[in-house]
C-alpha cells in the first residue's frame, strides 16, 4: 500500500486570508490525495511545539511571518511552501532546509484595483490609511499612483504595526476630521478598517455620507461589525491555496515547485460603506445606482441604455449627454465595464462555466463574451 503523505500546515486562523487559503489546500488534498494533515491551531489537543515534534512530516505549508515555529519548520529537510505578506519581504533563512516555494500577495495590484473601484463610483476626494509595513506601503503607493494617473491626489496616513494606544488613535481622529468631505478612504485591511470606523463614529463623522470606506480581505466578521458595514476587496486566496498545495505535491514527488504563487484582487464585496453617490448630476447618480443594482446584483444584467432611460423616465439622448459629461464615459462603456467586472468576480470566485457566467452577466453568448 502506498504511504500517505503527512503534511504540516501552520496558517494562523485569526487571519482570514489564511483560512481561505486553507480551504483551497484541503480542496486539493480531497481531489488529489488523500493527505494526512496536522493543522496547527485547529488540532487543539496539540501545541505548535508538540505538533512539530510528534511525527515525521513529508511537507509543510506555513505562514512564516505569523507562525510561532516557522524557523524550526524551515530547518526540517522537507519541501516547504512559505507564505509571506509581500514579495519584497525576505523570508527567514534556515540552514539545511529543503526546496521552498513562496506564496505572496500582489499588493501593488490591490492598491490599483481599490483606486479604480472608488474612481468608478464618482468620488473626487481620496485618502488612504495603512500601517508601517512593506505590504501596506505598497498598497498605499500603488493606490496613490493610480489616482495620480487620473489627476487626483490622495492623503495618506500610517499607524504603527502594533501598540496603537490612545495617543495614536487621537492622532488618527485628528487626521480623519481634517480630511475634505466627502472623501473615499481606502484602508489596507479589515481589522484596521474597523478600528478607523470606530474612531470616525466617535468623532461624529457621518458615514458613508462624509466618509466612505473600502478595505481589503472581505472578512465578514470585521466587515459586518462596522457601522455601516464595510465594502471590502476579496482576494483569490482559496485558489492560491489550491495552487500552493499543488506546488507542494510536485516538490514531494521530486519536481520543482515553480516560481512565486501570487494571490490578489478578485472583486469587491460592496456593502453600505460605499453605497453613496458622489455625482453632482442627480440623473447620473440615479443611472449609476440603477446600473449597479441591475448588473452587479444580477437583477437585470442585460439592461440596455434605452431600457435604463425608460426606468429613469428620461430621453436616451439627454441621459447619454449628461452621463458622458459627468463621468467621461458613454453609457455603453459603463454597462460593458460593469458586466465585465461582474464576470471577473464570478470567474475568480465561483465554479460556474464561461457560458453560465456570460448568461448571468448579460452577454448574448459565451463566444460574444470571449470576443469582447
Amino acid at each position: 500500500m502506498k504511504k500517505l503523505p503527512y503534511i504540516l500546515i501552520d496558517l494562523p486562523a485569526t487571519i482570514v486570508t489564511n483560512r481561505q487559503m486553507l480551504m483551497g489546500i484541503l480542496r486539493y488534498a480531497h481531489l488529489h490525495g488523500p493527505w494526512l494533515t496536522q493543522i496547527i491551531g485547529y488540532d487543539t489537543h496539540l501545541s505548535a511545539k508538540n505538533a512539530l515534534n510528534s511525527r515525521q512530516y513529508d511537507g509543510a505549508i506555513i505562514d512564516v511571518e505569523n507562525s510561532a515555529i516557522a524557523r524550526q519548520i524551515l530547518r526540517l529537510d522537507i519541501p516547504v511552501v512559505q507564505s509571506i505578506s509581500d514579495i519584497a519581504t525576505p523570508p527567514p533563512v534556515a540552514a539545511g532546509s529543503a526546496i521552498r516555494t513562496t506564496v505572496t500577495s500582489d499588493n501593488l495590484g490591490i492598491g490599483r484595483a481599490a483606486a479604480d473601484f472608488l474612481l468608478s463610483r464618482g468620488f473626487q476626494n481620496f485618502s488612504a490609511l495603512g500601517i508601517a509595513s512593506a505590504w501596506s506601503q505598497n498598497r498605499l503607493l500603488s493606490f496613490a499612483e493610480r489616482l495620480k494617473d487620473h489627476g487626483y491626489d490622495a492623503q495618506t496616513y500610517e499607524l504603527p504595526v502594533v501598540r496603537r494606544g490612545k495617543r495614536e488613535l487621537a492622532r488618527l481622529r485628528k487626521w480623519l476630521l481634517a480630511l475634505p468631505k466627502p472623501t473615499a478612504l481606502f484602508i489596507v485591511n479589515d481589522p484596521l478598517a474597523r478600528q478607523a470606523n470606530n474612531v470616525a463614529l466617535q468623532a461624529g463623522i457621518a458615514m458613508p455620507e462624509e466618509l466612505s470606506i473600502l478595505s481589503v480581505d472581505n472578512d465578514p466578521v470585521y466587515c459586518e461589525s462596522t457601522t455601516p458595514p464595510a465594502s471590502s476587496i476579496q482576494m483569490n486566496t482559496e485558489e492560491c491555496g489550491f495552487n500552493a498545495a499543488r506546488a507542494l505535491d510536485r516538490m514531494m514527488n521530486g519536481q520543482t515547485g515553480g516560481g512565486p504563487i501570487v494571490y490578489g484582487y478578485a472583486g469587491v464585496e460592496e456593502r453600505m460603506s460605499t453605497n453613496v453617490s458622489c455625482y453632482k448630476d442627480p440623473l447620473v447618480a440615479a443611472a449609476v445606482r440603477t446600473l449597479t443594482d441591475r448588473i452587479a446584483c444580477g437583477k437585470q444584467p442585460s439592461i440596455s441604455a434605452g431600457e435604463l432611460a425608460q426606468v429613469l423616465k428620461t430621453s436616451l439622448r439627454i441621459l447619454e449627454v449628461r452621463f458622458k459629461s459627468e463621468t467621461g464615459r458613454t453609457l455603453h462603456e459603463e454597462i460593458t465595464r460593469l458586466r465585465f467586472e461582474q464576470a471577473q468576480n464570478l470567474l475568480k470566485r465561483t465554479p460556474l462555466s464561461v457560458g453560465e457566467i456570460a448568461h448571468r452577466c448579460g452577454f448574448a453568448t459565451a463566444s460574444h463574451f470571449s470576443v469582447m
